[in-house]
This record gives C-alpha cells, structure tokens and sequence, in this order.
C-alpha cells in the first residue's frame, strides 16, 4: 500500500491514478469503517483503478480544541498497518490543520477529490465534512451529479445487537474494560504497543517479573484492572497479564499510570525491546491490598483464571 502524506494547500506534484476511495477519519478501522473500506475496494475492482482511502491525521477534534489531550484507538502508525491488510492500493493521510478547517464543501471537493483524481467516492451515511461539518452525502451527490465526474456510494450504519458500531462506543466499551466485546467490533483485539522500560522492580521480588510498557503513541488507555492479554515481541507471542492503572498497594492514587505485563513462562531480557500488548479479556478492577503476600495470591489466581480464558480458542 502506497502512503501519500498530503498537507494543506496539497503538495503533491502529480496528480495520484484515478481512485476509488473510502472516505473518512476511521480512528480504530472497526467493523463499520471496514464495511466503507471493502466496498470501495469492490468499486475499484469493477471500475480497474486503483482503491485509496482518504483520512486525516491529527484527528481534528484534538486540532480545533474539542479535546485537551489526545488519545487514539488507532494512532497513525497502527491505523496504516490495519488499512494495509484491507486490500488498499493506497492511503491519503491529508494533515488536518486549522486552515484545512475553514475550507467550505465545495473548496474541500475541488481540492481533495477532483484534484487527486477520484473518480469514486464510497464513505459512511453520517459523513461530514468542510467547514463547521457544512458539507454531508447529499453535498457529495449533488455535486456527483451536476459539476464533477466521480461517483458516490453511501455505505448506511453497520449493527451489532441493535447499536451502531462507532468509535466512540468503542471508546466507552474502553472505558467499561469490556475488551471482549470490543474485540468484536473491531474484528481483532485492542492492542497498545510500547517500550519496554526499566519499572520498580518489585514484581520479580513477589515472583511475577513483569515488563513496565511505555506506550509509543497516545493509545486510549483501557479500564483500570488485570487482563487476560497476548504479547507479541518480534515474531514471538506469548500469554499472559497485564495490569493497568496506578499501583495502589505500592503507590499513591496520583502515581503515573503504568502498563505492566507478566509473561508466563519467558525468562528472557526484554529492556529496550518493543511490546505489543493485546487485550482479550478483562480479568478484575485494580485495588489495594493489605500486603504484598495478599496481592502475591491474587496474581497467582489471576494468573489461572487467564489461562483458562487464553486456552480457549476462539481468543487466539
């Protein structure tokens, strides 16, 4: 998959192949954005041009100050490894700034798709887009059919149990720690990946070495508590736990907040190495205990309830 990183005015100095092109921010390329994405890839097939999607980096709700910190499902990085396994030709990271904000819907569809050629535009019923959200699919259709020459398919809202699948459920099911269900929006586990840094230490002292993970982007970080998780280092994938959350029975509640995985059964050296943590299932709150042989317990039966869930083979 060929990535063009566009900024504002576009810069690039040819004009991209004529393009189907799925349409949107996609922050975690759950179900429903995946639904867009693969039918634009069916559009291209049908028309034999390339397939793109078009998204857009910072998300703009961080860049026109709706939210004070960022957090990603899918930080850009991850976004375009997921996109990549999707069958696209190419990706469109259009740099949203404040000036790309102000651009009216027509400014936008002159701009960003009559001048990058393409022929077929394929997004979700609730997109909007231009200044203030102006613009929506009626905008596109109006000018599909009067003053350019790409087509429109508008993809309606893709369900699971009743509730439409989005980003911000997403978010919330985070929040709940109900990484299972989340998975199945999503269609794979939620992942953090990180660093692994040098922590405190203490885990080895209880018998459960653990890698502290500094995460390498702003990851939506999940529910406080233990989980059921695969790591994968390299080519290797391991089983294991990982707690989340600020390590009350060693800490102050206004400690950092800490990522820490126990691997079952590696014995190896991960310093400096890059972690991808995968969340499967979420195994109990944090909470403070009274000693380090009470939590000592805990992480023992912890560590079983985990094995029974990852021996499944549906969480694999």
């Amino acid at each position: 998959m060929r990535v063009y990183q566009i900024t504002h005015p576009s810069d690039l100095k040819e004009k991209p192949a004529p393009a189907s092109v799925a349409l949107g921010n996609f922050d975690g390329v759950h179900l429903g954005h995946q639904a867009v994405i693969r039918q634009a890839v069916r559009r291209a097939d049908e028309q034999g041009i390339c397939s793109a999607v078009m998204t857009f980096y910072p998300h703009p709700k961080e860049v026109l100050g709706l939210v004070k910190m960022p957090a990603y499902l899918t930080p850009l990085p991850d976004k375009l490894d997921v996109l990549a396994g999707l069958g696209l030709d190419a990706a469109y990271v259009v740099q949203f700034t404040p000036a790309l904000s102000m651009l009216s819907p027509a400014q936008f569809i002159e701009q960003y798709i009559v001048g990058l050629n393409i022929k077929q535009v394929v997004t979700g019923f609730d997109f909007h887009f231009g200044h203030k959200g102006a613009g929506d699919i009626h905008t596109l259709e109006r000018w599909s059919g009067e003053q350019a020459d790409f087509a429109v398919d508008v993809v309606p809202k893709v369900k699971q149990d009743e509730q439409k699948i989005s980003s911000s459920l997403i978010r919330s099911l985070l929040n709940e720690g109900d990484v299972a269900q989340v998975r199945a929006l999503l269609g794979r586990s939620y992942h953090i990946a990180g660093k692994v840094v040098h922590g405190d230490k203490r885990g080895r002292t209880i018998g459960f070495p653990t890698a502290n993970l500094e995460p390498l982007y702003p990851y939506v970080i999940p529910r406080y508590g233990v989980y059921a998780v695969y790591a994968t280092c390299g080519q290797e994938r391991y089983p294991g736990v990982a707690n989340v959350g600020r390590k009350p029975t060693f800490q102050q509640a206004e400690a950092q907040i800490s990522i820490e995985v126990y691997l079952f059964g590696f014995n190896g050296d991960l310093y400096g190495e890059t972690l991808t943590v995968e969340f499967i299932d979420f195994l109990r709150p944090e909470r403070k205990f009274e000693s380090a042989s009470a939590l000592q317990t805990q992480i023992k039966c912890d560590v079983q309830k985990a094995q029974s869930i990852l021996m499944d083979s549906t969480n694999i």
